[in-house]
């Protein structure tokens, strides 16, 4: 009932919203994963974002597709629960605050357990990997949770994309939306194919992608 739920609201007010009232574009579409199984990661400035991204799949993909979302600030209730879990197909994570080693991250996968979960059934995960919104607009360093996650999944590509005009439209703090136009640029995938790099230059890899794609958005909008 849930994903009957999600694709009526995804075909009929979502994508419309998305696309009508914001311009959503997309550039380099032919590099979205389309109808496979991918770890989606961009940059983060807005809750919008994930609705964005959502919005330039089909809903064949959408209803496999598994935004990762800080469980102390969007399970905090049943009701806010539920509508993370059934609307938006979410998956909760705890976010950890406390600096640890690379060597205390890797036995600390308990963390990820539902992410792994929702990997292992061939699906889709959307993941933030600031860790939290920019509120300068501003891409910030990446945390090594990606990297973990590729290490141990090391066949699934990851997927990057830039987001740019989210946080126009609904900045961090703010609750009223003011309209602009959206724009994603899609990468070429990657893989944590070099088990000689450790997390943390494989996390700043992507950090440096995900530049480049606002780079090079940057350079068309010229």
């Amino acid at each position: 009932m849930s994903k009957i739920i999600r694709g009526l609201l995804f075909l009929f007010i979502l994508k419309p919203f998305m696309y009508i009232v914001f311009g959503l574009r997309i550039f380099n579409y032919h590099k979205l994963p389309i109808g496979k199984q991918s770890i989606i990661i961009a940059n983060h400035s807005s809750h919008i974002d994930t609705l964005c991204i959502l919005s330039i799949f089909p809903l064949s993909d959408v209803l496999k597709i598994h935004p990762i979302a800080a469980a102390d600030y969007f399970f905090t209730n049943k009701i806010k629960s539920f509508l993370m879990k059934n609307i938006i197909g979410a998956v909760p994570i705890v976010r950890k605050r406390k600096k640890t080693t690379e060597t205390e991250n890797a036995n600390k996968l308990n963390v990820f357990e539902n992410v792994e979960k929702v990997l292992e059934k061939g699906d889709s995960i959307i993941l933030f990997p600031e860790g939290t919104r920019s509120v300068d607009s501003d891409i910030h360093e990446f945390k090594n949770g990606i990297a973990i996650l590729a290490k141990k999944y090391p066949n699934i590509p990851i997927t990057p994309l830039y987001i740019s005009g989210a946080d126009k439209i609904l900045p961090k703090n703010d609750f009223l939306f003011v309209p602009y136009v959206i724009e994603i640029n899609v990468g070429d995938v990657q893989y944590y194919n070099d088990q000689a790099m450790s997390s943390r230059e494989f996390s700043n890899k992507l950090y440096e992608t995900v530049k480049s794609l606002r780079n090079e958005l940057e350079e068309w909008n010229k």
